[in-house]
């Protein structure tokens, strides 16, 4: 969803007025290689990154993270925000949503805490589950050197709901 999001929502306008670039990877099936396609990207730029990635997203490519030390040592800093809404949450969205075995059949809960992940690759962590908590947590760690990740904690159906009221 999070690249979705940026397509449906960021113009291009804006971004080049901020002198952004945007980088995606599709993938197989979407989700696989995108923290080495980041880092790859990041190593190339010698300049500071933001990766934007859902939790399945993440979850297929954390073993990416293992050239996070290496990455820090050469003076890269990023931070990955990874938005947990707990696997599948962009199927809530397709036409089998209203199917009786949808939860059984096409959600892909994990129930996983990225803080562990964190630990295993000595990042930088930071939760939030508050919009509070968002709007301080976030541009500090945006601030911070080394590699960040930043775990977003959201409720599937409520970003359901709010992207229908958008």
């Amino acid at each position: 969803m999070a690249i979705r999001d940026f397509d449906t929502y960021i113009t291009r306008t804006s971004a080049h007025e901020k002198q952004l670039n945007f980088f995606a990877n599709r993938g197989t099936s979407g989700i696989d290689g995108n923290l080495s396609t980041f880092f790859g990207l990041l190593a190339n730029q010698n300049n500071y990154g933001v990766a934007l990635l859902g939790d399945l997203t993440f979850y297929h490519d954390m073993n990416g993270l293992l050239i996070c030390k290496q990455l820090v040592e050469q003076g890269l800093s990023a931070t990955i925000i990874v938005v947990n809404n707990n696997g599948g949450g962009i199927f809530n969205y397709l036409p089998q949503q209203q199917l009786n075995d949808f939860d059984k059949l096409w959600k892909t809960e994990t129930n996983l805490d990225f803080q562990h992940s964190a630990k295993l690759y000595s990042l930088n962590y930071h939760r939030i589950s508050t919009q509070t908590e968002l709007k301080s947590t976030l541009p500090e760690a945006l601030k911070l050197p080394g590699i960040q990740l930043v775990e977003i904690i959201i409720d599937q159906q409520t970003s359901v709901e709010c992207h229908k009221q958008i």
